[in-house]
């Protein structure tokens, strides 16, 4: 096994390193296309909004709470883009797949049943 090593600091496994590295990535790739979604947006242009969100393709809810906080965040710093970005979470509503509920939510909800 490859490790990255320094004398001062912990030794990290280099598969982990990676898979930290790729996964800090998919974020960074999830808030810049996020960004363009809500330029798009702002500039009335829908054309592209299905063929980005392909590009984004969440499918864990850490992904679309991202893709929530950016919006947010933009609307927030910029209260004239707001109704932009409300139109944006409306359609991304509309065109994004629900994810499954948690697994914790659904353990509580079958011993809420076994209890009643």
């Amino acid at each position: 096994m490859v490790q990255v090593q320094h004398p001062d600091l912990i030794t990290i496994p280099k598969d982990v390193f990676l898979t930290c590295a790729s996964a800090q990535g998919r974020m960074n790739d999830i808030e810049l296309n996020t960004c363009v979604l809500i330029q798009d947006s702002i500039a009335g242009d829908a054309s592209r909004m299905e063929w980005i969100i392909a590009q984004i393709n969440p499918k864990q809810q850490i992904e679309l709470e991202l893709m929530a906080q950016v919006i947010v965040s933009k609307a927030l710093e910029e209260p004239q883009n707001a109704k932009a970005c409300v139109s944006l979470s409306g359609a991304l509503k509309l065109l994004l797949p629900a994810l499954p509920a948690r697994e914790k939510h659904k353990k509580s909800r079958d011993v809420h049943a076994c209890t009643t």
